[in-house]
C-alpha cells in the first residue's frame, strides 16, 4: 500500500468517526439515546416466522 493510499484511508476513517460523533449528538439533542438505537435496531431485523 503506498503512503497515499494510507493517508486517505486513515483520513477517511477520522472522518467516519467524526461523524458518528455528530450524528450521535444530534440525536441525544432531539432526545434520543442509546436505548432506542438498540431497540431499534432489534425491532428492523426480519423474523424468523
Amino acid at each position: 500500500m503506498t503512503p497515499k493510499v494510507a493517508e486517505v484511508q486513515k483520513r477517511v476513517k477520522e472522518l467516519e468517526r467524526e461523524l458518528r460523533r455528530k450524528e450521535k449528538a444530534k440525536l441525544q439533542a432531539l432526545g434520543w439515546d442509546e436505548r432506542h438505537s438498540a431497540e431499534d435496531e432489534e425491532s428492523s431485523e426480519p423474523s424468523e416466522s
